[in-house]
């Protein structure tokens, strides 16, 4: 099991007076749904979420220290294998995620694409939607979750074209945070190319949440 550290980032298109109860359950959904892909990355176990790795006096003492805690087995280890080896399939040629691809690093994730309730006409709408890509990687020793969450894109409305290269902008920077090398040279991690920003997202709020750091841009 790994201690992988997550990245939760909800962007949308600001509105003014938008109200912070909403930014607040948007967070919490985020983690839930984490978690569900973080056991599918961990062989199937349910892991203790946590923020800090350690507490240190300012002498550098160390005061406490947390480590990554299994808390049950939800699915069976060749369940979760095989799921693995579908996501990637999603990011390869031919997939829906394209546009999350890393460079020397194996990513598996899913693109989401849900259309919103029009509160006037009580029917799914048309043009508002709900974009989103949630990965991990490398997918062969999982090591880093992110998930993207796009609200209401306004050029164009699929995960796959709006939130997965977000997610591929992420991983390119937290791979060098983090220090994880890519599968082709072990030991230097490598510039991965950046897609072009999706167009019709003027403004984004990113948060991240995580386990054992909490990684700031």
């Amino acid at each position: 099991m790994n201690e992988l550290y997550s990245a939760a980032a909800i962007a949308s298109v600001l509105a003014a007076g938008a109200p912070e109860t909403g930014v607040a359950a948007a967070a919490q959904e985020a983690a839930h749904e984490l978690s569900i892909w973080e056991l599918i990355a961990n062989g199937g176990w349910m892991m203790r979420p946590y923020l800090v790795s350690e507490i240190k006096a300012p002498s550098g003492q160390t005061l406490a220290r947390f480590e990554p805690t299994a808390r049950r087995r939800v699915i069976s280890s060749v369940t979760s294998r095989m799921m693995i080896d579908i996501l990637r399939g999603v990011v390869l040629p031919g997939g829906t995620g394209t546009l999350a691809a890393l460079p020397s690093y194996d990513v598996a994730g899913k693109t989401g694409t849900a259309q919103k309730l029009n509160p006037v006409t009580k029917r799914y709408s048309a043009t508002r939607t709900v974009a989103s890509f949630v990965g991990f990687l490398p997918a062969d020793d999982p090591q880093l979750t992110i998930l993207v969450v796009v609200d209401e894109p306004k050029a164009d409305q699929w995960g796959g074209t709006v939130a997965a290269p977000v997610f591929q902008r992420i991983a390119a920077q937290t791979v060098r945070h983090l220090g994880i090398p890519p599968k082709d040279f072990k030991g230097q991690v490598l510039a991965a190319g950046e897609p072009v920003a999706p167009s019709g997202l003027k403004k984004a709020s990113w948060e991240y949440m995580g386990a054992g750091r909490v990684i700031t841009e």
